[in-house]
């Protein structure tokens, strides 16, 4: 059985979790970030995990081109979606703003696992916006990661 673990990353949280998801998996298990590579071959793929950041409500633009792309395919894969949302009371409007209703009714297993923000590594664009959403009622909360969450992920798919 074959597992491609696809994620979109700027700042480096949703890779670390892509690699711990990989990490975790038995078998022939690929991890490739959608931001580096836009053509991947799903012939001989089993399972799918798609992973992204969400940044102002939006996944990355090459998740959502390699859904657009490959919509069909996915609905006959095994589906794992995971976002890295900070806001977990924004996580469903997240889903079913980034995702075609029926890839979500398809996945087995949606997780939000958190989000971290490391200040020193964002854009000067990312870095406004974090200065702004600190100010708001939701930004003076601390940011949570659930990086538990990925157990779930890796006691379904390696059964």
């Amino acid at each position: 059985m074959k597992t491609l673990v696809l994620y979109a990353s700027s700042y480096g949280y949703a890779q670390s979790m892509a690699e711990r998801i990989k990490a975790g998996l038995a078998g022939d298990v690929s991890c490739v970030n959608l931001n580096e590579k836009k053509l991947i071959d799903l012939s001989g793929v089993d399972t799918i995990v798609l992973g992204s950041s969400i940044y102002v409500g939006q996944i990355h633009k090459s998740m959502k081109e390699f859904i657009k792309i490959n919509h069909d395919l996915l609905l006959k894969k095994r589906l794992v979606i995971y976002l890295c949302c900070a806001f977990e009371h924004e996580f469903e409007n997240h889903l079913k703003n980034n995702f075609p209703m029926d890839l979500l009714d398809h996945a087995s297993m949606i997780q939000n696992l958190g989000g971290a923000i490391d200040k020193s590594k964002l854009n000067f664009g990312h870095k406004m916006m974090v200065s702004m959403i600190e100010k708001t009622e939701a930004g003076m909360k601390p940011i949570l990661r659930h990086e538990d969450r990925i157990e779930p992920i890796l006691k379904y798919l390696n059964t």
